[in-house]
């Protein structure tokens, strides 16, 4: 452990795992750092949450740019998706301290489940349409409920984008994963602004996280481009239920 900065090799290793994953699935991968400061770094939940906001806040500006100088994100669908989201996200920040840990503890668990589950379930074989553009109110709204997560979680609200996206949107998972990227850091600079002036923001927690995450969303990038639409919808289900696991196993564990 760095007397300066806060991390452990174990750390490291899963916020590299966290990158990857991001990187290839979008706000996927972010839902593994809340867990990884909780359970491995030991971090309080009012500390956790600014760090990891900041963390994937950064990591997805930074996937977000990369879409956007390949055109492959699509503004006109951001807009609309993320400033609901922004404006839910600083009434979150603003709550999530003044809520009890458990029943934070326990509604993220419910969420990861129900996110991860419906991820899994049989769609039929009706394919995406690629240039399908749903309802400004949808993406209002979907944008709104994954804003508030991410205000309260810290990711909550950056993990749910994509199957918000695609599930209630209806689009393509290539087109939802930029666009997750780019909500989740308008949403995480809408939280900060909340977050940072509470005095529970530590950026020696977050660089080192950072720069794992970094890392692994090169990685994760390339990926991603080698999977298909519904592997990518699969592997983001699985990772939702195993991380579900992970925090009832740490709960009962401490």
């Amino acid at each position: 452990m760095c007397p300066n900065f806060l991390y452990t090799w174990q750390s490291s290793i899963l916020f590299l795992v966290a990158g990857t994953v991001m990187g290839s699935v979008g706000g996927g991968g972010a839902l593994l750092a809340l867990p990884v400061f909780l359970l491995v770094l030991h971090v309080p939940m009012e500390l956790a949450v600014p760090a990891t906001t900041a963390v994937v806040g950064v990591a997805a500006l930074s996937g977000a740019w990369d879409a956007w100088t390949q055109k492959r994100l699509d503004l006109s669908i951001v807009w609309r998706f993320a400033i609901p989201g922004m404006v839910a996200a600083a009434l979150g920040a603003f709550l999530s301290p003044k809520i009890p840990t458990q029943i934070l503890h326990w509604s993220f668990f419910g969420i990861v489940v129900i996110a991860g589950t419906r991820l899994l379930l049989p769609r039929g074989n009706v394919p995406h349409d690629p240039s399908a553009r749903p309802s400004t109110a949808r993406l209002g709204f979907a944008g709104a409920g994954t804003g508030a997560l991410m205000g309260l979680f810290g990711v909550g609200g950056g993990f749910l984008a994509v199957p918000a996206l695609v599930l209630r949107g209806g689009l393509a998972a290539t087109v939802a994963i930029p666009v997750s990227l780019a909500t989740m850091a308008l949403n995480a600079a809408s939280s900060l602004a909340v977050q940072i002036p509470s005095g529970n923001f530590r950026w020696t927690f977050v660089v080192p996280a950072l720069v794992a995450v970094l890392v692994g969303m090169e990685i994760g990038g390339n990926v991603s481009r080698r999977l298909s639409e519904r592997t990518l919808e699969r592997v983001l289900g699985v990772l939702l239920l195993g991380v579900a696991t992970w925090l009832v196993w740490g709960h009962f564990r401490s």
